[in-house]
């Protein structure tokens, strides 16, 4: 499905809320349809797109299921603040749910999310989980709020000691300032970098190792791209991004700089969080950088009914076996969410 198909079958479902610390968030509204009356709420990451979410949205759309799929705080139509600060995980959790009340829905909804949209679903299911039916994660699993300041040279040390690697190397780079500038005079190298074809072999070699990003772009590095990007895919990137890169960076910053910190301390002097809710885990493979061993301890803590669908696939496996997962979801959604 192209952009201009895709605005022509939902364009006209957008619409805007200001939420009660008066942030504009654009979001996808489609009512539905099955008397089921069950809606999938669809929150993305970096640097992703309400787009990006094409086969998702359509396959439950035909199936009659609502859909609500913001952009995201920095993203589209939705403010785009240059304050770090304003994107901590308790501020846009209220953010989602204040859209999410906003529609009044007659049932509680199911929440699922990718990336960073995975890191503020985390904070939903801890400050939030009564308002929602299920839980779906794809790739990054739930990540509890930690007591201790945010150090990342700390955690660097830790994931090099453990795994080899400094997994989230590149977080160094993307919460410095004039990462925005350099990625945007560089977008083709980033979009390589981003979806290789050869995920665990760029990613080793470039994100998860401190200064290498920031080479591979100035350098202007380009390796062979994903198949499932296509040109049509690569023009859509661009333009979500076209209003520039400072604010979805914010993402990173806000957790880097301890904006998260007082709020994370706060919630992990109470009791750990759990669910009673039904619980979905896509568990990627070839995730270089959200592998199932990360994800899954902490999901089975949390989760007293747990469903782990595994895929061959990297970290855009909505993008990258789309089908697949649409199937895997669709029958978690029956068994345990529509029985329920």
């Amino acid at each position: 499905m192209t952009v201009a198909q895709f605005e022509d079958k939902y364009g006209a479902f957008y619409k805007t809320h200001t939420t009660s610390r008066g942030l504009k968030y654009r979001f996808l509204h489609v009512p539905a349809a099955a008397p089921h009356d069950t809606t999938l709420l669809w929150l993305h990451g970096f640097p992703s797109s309400i787009y990006e979410w094409r086969h998702q949205l359509d396959h439950f759309h035909a199936k009659g299921y609502g859909l609500v799929a913001p952009d995201m705080l920095g993203y589209g139509g939705t403010d785009k603040p240059t304050d770090a600060a304003l994107y901590t995980h308790n501020a846009m959790a209220r953010d989602v749910l204040d859209i999410i009340e906003s529609l009044h829905p007659a049932k509680k909804p199911v929440a699922i999310a990718h990336d960073w949209g995975g890191a503020l679903l985390g904070r939903i299911v801890d400050l939030y989980k009564d308002h929602f039916a299920a839980f779906a994660f794809f790739g990054v699993g739930y990540m509890p709020p930690n007591p201790a300041p945010f150090d990342l040279d700390a955690v660097l040390a830790y994931l090099k000691s453990t795994t080899g690697k400094e997994i989230f190397a590149y977080w160094d780079f993307m919460a410095s300032d004039g990462a925005d500038k350099v990625i945007e005079q560089n977008f083709e190298s980033m979009l390589d970098l981003l979806h290789p074809a050869d995920m665990p072999g760029v990613w080793g070699d470039v994100l998860m190792q401190r200064g290498q990003i920031e080479v591979f772009l100035t350098q202007h590095k380009r390796v062979p791209r994903a198949t499932y990007i296509t040109d049509e895919g690569f023009d859509a990137m661009r333009a979500n991004l076209a209003g520039g890169l400072r604010a979805p960076l914010n993402w990173y910053a806000a957790t880097v700089r301890g904006h998260n910190n007082a709020d994370d301390l706060s919630l992990a002097t109470q009791p750990p969080t759990t669910v009673a809710q039904p619980v979905f885990y896509a568990a990627c493979q070839r995730d270089p950088v959200s592998s199932p061993a990360v994800g899954l301890p902490s999901l089975r803590a949390l989760a007293a009914d747990l469903t782990v669908a595994e895929f061959a696939a990297g970290h855009w496996v909505y993008l990258e076996l789309p089908d697949a997962l649409n199937a895997e979801l669709d029958r978690w959604l029956e068994s345990k969410v529509l029985t329920a």
